[in-house]
């Protein structure tokens, strides 16, 4: 969850969070803020308290109850009638290949905006862009493509308390196989990325190979890739073969 809501907050209101949370939650042994620096940071040093502030929520957010607080929500909460709406905030997108982007947004910008700057940090081609989706990640590890005009950072704040260090994700959105066979042999970047979310959803179940198995988990390998995206084609191709049999019958 690191980098989710530090954009347009100051130090002096996470001091203002510590010390509310410390009168709420008596019990509870707070971890300590980023130590405040009288004389101007540097990058650096601004990148270090960051993340030092990313770590102090991380940690307050993993106790369920106090994630639930008015209190928490409070300070997570956008507020459209402040100047934050329209504030920076950071967010970051998971990538098949398990790496991650992290960006800078508008509070209110929509999946549409965050899935174009996406692209452009990857330097997508046309073709890939328009085979790759934005997805939210919830619990269960379920996936759901995203509406162009929702608000990515208001998903993030819902599932702030989540293990994963995000909740969005970049996936395949593509249901021709011919045409998706089509671009991997042009786009490298496209056919990496139909290769490990192809490794994730062997290994996670989502795909059941069968007999292949053992197959797949042997070319588990990016060198390897073109022989894994063939394999499991062959198996989808035989899994609607199948379909269309039992439904003859």
């Amino acid at each position: 969850m690191a980098g989710r809501h530090l954009g347009s907050r100051r130090y002096s209101e996470f001091v203002n969070l510590h010390n509310a949370l410390k009168r709420e939650f008596v019990d509870f042994d707070f971890p300590k803020l980023p130590s405040k620096w009288p004389f101007s940071l540097s990058e650096q040093q601004l990148d270090s308290r960051r993340r030092g502030l990313e770590l102090y929520l991380e940690k307050v957010c993993a106790v369920r109850v106090i994630a639930d607080s008015d209190i928490i929500q409070e300070f997570l909460m956008e507020d459209s009638s402040s100047e934050c709406a329209s504030a920076d905030v950071h967010i970051r997108v998971l990538l098949p290949d398990g790496n991650s982007l992290l960006l800078n947004i508008k509070r209110h910008c929509t999946t549409k905006y965050l899935y174009s700057l996406v692209q452009k940090r990857l330097n997508m081609s046309s073709e890939m862009g328009e085979s790759c989706a934005l997805f939210e990640m919830s619990e269960g590890n379920f996936e759901r493509k995203m509406a162009d005009d929702e608000c990515p950072h208001a998903l993030y704040i819902q599932n702030y308390s989540s293990a994963a260090s995000s909740c969005l994700l970049v996936r395949k959105w593509i249901f021709d196989i011919e045409r998706e066979i089509s671009i991997c042999q042009t786009d490298n970047l496209f056919k990496e990325f139909c290769f490990w979310q192809a490794v994730a959803d062997v290994n996670s179940g989502i795909v059941n190979a069968k007999e292949r198995l053992y197959q797949l988990k042997a070319l588990q390998s990016i060198d390897r890739a073109d022989e894994v995206i063939v394999t499991l084609f062959s198996v989808f191709l035989a899994f609607l073969c199948m379909r269309q049999t039992v439904k003859r019958e």
